[in-house]
């Protein structure tokens, strides 16, 4: 099962595409922009607008998505997809002014529930058989976290500590999203809610002491472990796109 962001072609590969952006603030008021992408995978893409978004939201894109990418319509010059807004944040980058956007792909079509009410919140709730990630409602808006979530793959390695802090097991992972406070990751490392680990990436480069905060099976059937960095944070400026 793909990872997310796992196929993500370099930022000089991007540069030609660009996606038509629809939205709705009701059930009578929706726009459309046109937006540069800053990064695309099989179940995510990543954009600039010039007007913000709310997380929790759905989005239609329309895009010219290169065919190894796609879960479907091979055969066409556009590749619709509907996008769920997992952060939006204003961007600190003097080239590009408003707001860089992140979402990750649910399918072809919108749930039904969408078309009763366009400003219904939803969360992702495991990833799909075919590499989209499957929703639910979420009964109340979405609450922005502390610390915004990058769905983004990256290669790290965990140590599992004694008091001591030696190590008495390992494992070479892959995240599912992080943060600069802490990271989900799967791994079937057996571990325990307040066990002590290292955390390690090389790209970029970082390593930390964290805390398991919770480990469990999602939806998908894969592990999850969750993790708070203890002493630093993790340098989400330098993730790679």
């Amino acid at each position: 099962m793909p990872e997310p962001h796992a196929n993500l072609p370099k930022r000089r590969d991007l540069t030609d595409l660009a996606a038509i952006i629809k939205g709705k603030e009701s059930a009578s008021t929706s726009w459309t922009e046109t937006a540069e992408l800053t990064s695309l995978s099989k179940n995510a893409a990543g954009f600039f607008l010039p007007r913000p978004c709310t997380a929790g939201r759905l989005l239609s894109l329309m895009l010219p998505m290169p065919n190894h990418l796609r879960c479907y319509d091979h055969d066409k010059k556009l590749y619709r997809m509907w996008g769920l807004v997992q952060h939006c944040y204003e961007s600190a980058e003097d080239e590009n002014d408003g707001y860089h956007i992140g979402v990750a792909f649910v399918g072809r079509e919108a749930p039904e529930s969408y078309y009763r009410n366009p400003v219904q919140s939803y969360r992702i709730v495991g990833l799909g058989k075919d590499g989209l990630w499957r929703i639910d409602e979420f009964e109340t808006a979405f609450v922005a976290r502390r610390n915004l979530r990058y769905w983004v793959s990256i290669e790290a390695s965990i140590f599992l500590l004694d008091k001591d802090l030696k190590t008495i097991a390992d494992d070479e992972v892959r995240s599912e999203n992080i943060s600069k406070t802490g990271v989900s990751l799967f791994s079937n490392l057996r571990v325990k809610v307040g066990d002590r680990m290292k955390f390690a990436s090389k790209r970029p480069a970082f390593s930390t002491i964290a805390v398991v905060k919770n480990r469990r099976i999602g939806p998908d059937d894969r592990t999850r472990i969750h993790l708070e960095f203890v002493d630093s944070d993790f340098p989400v400026t330098e993730i790679e796109t």
